[in-house]
């Protein structure tokens, strides 16, 4: 007699331990409206009360699982928005977790950062992000000049996530070269094509 109730508690403690289970998954799983096309799960999320649309390749489904709800993120005085969620009550980014917390720096190839399909995804290093980091268009369309007071023009450039004014020049010519030299000194290369000025500039 003791024995077959040893075994029912035991039945009942196995039941148990899977309905509990099952309800942390559910209570874990994602809560974010989605929608499935192809092989792309487009998740609907929220910042300051805007809703935008994410992107994950639905080949991750098990991982963006994990947190309850995604929501969008801006820090500092960035304008650049990523997928947080939460996972075990710490924060979490969506692309990094999706690749597997690497030490470099997860970029988004297309320079959308809440896009994470697995296509635009790759671990780079701190000048590979930068000179692919997202920015206010320039209508010079030239990276690193802007204008400046009194009709002139500033020439800057990122380092270390910081943006370093170069000075103001009197032509867009002047803060062109100075931005090249600046690539030059702190990045070890340059791009000249992206400077058609400089480049159709007489000698």
């Amino acid at each position: 007699m003791k024995q077959k109730k040893r075994k029912h508690i035991g039945s009942l403690w196995e039941s148990f331990c899977v309905l509990w289970l099952y309800l942390v998954e559910v209570m874990n799983a994602m809560k974010n409206s989605f929608r499935i096309i192809g092989d792309v799960v487009e998740i609907d999320i929220k910042y300051k009360g805007k809703s935008y649309v994410a992107l994950a390749s639905l080949a991750d489904w098990d991982k963006i699982q994990i947190t309850g709800t995604w929501h969008g993120m801006i820090t500092g005085g960035s304008t650049v928005m990523y997928v947080r969620g939460k996972n075990k009550g710490k924060d979490i980014l969506m692309h990094r977790m999706l690749m597997g917390y690497p030490k470099g720096i997860v970029d988004h190839k297309n320079r959308n950062s809440i896009d994470n399909t697995r296509g635009n995804l790759r671990v780079v290093t701190q000048v590979e992000n930068v000179r692919n980091a997202s920015k206010r268009p320039s209508k010079y369309k030239v990276k690193g000049v802007r204008d400046a007071p009194k009709g002139k023009y500033n020439a800057w450039i990122q380092i270390n996530k910081k943006k370093k004014s170069l000075g103001n020049y009197n032509t867009l010519l002047e803060a062109c070269r100075a931005r090249i030299q600046a690539e030059v000194l702190h990045y070890n290369s340059v791009e000249v094509q992206r400077f058609p000025i400089v480049l159709n500039a007489p000698n």
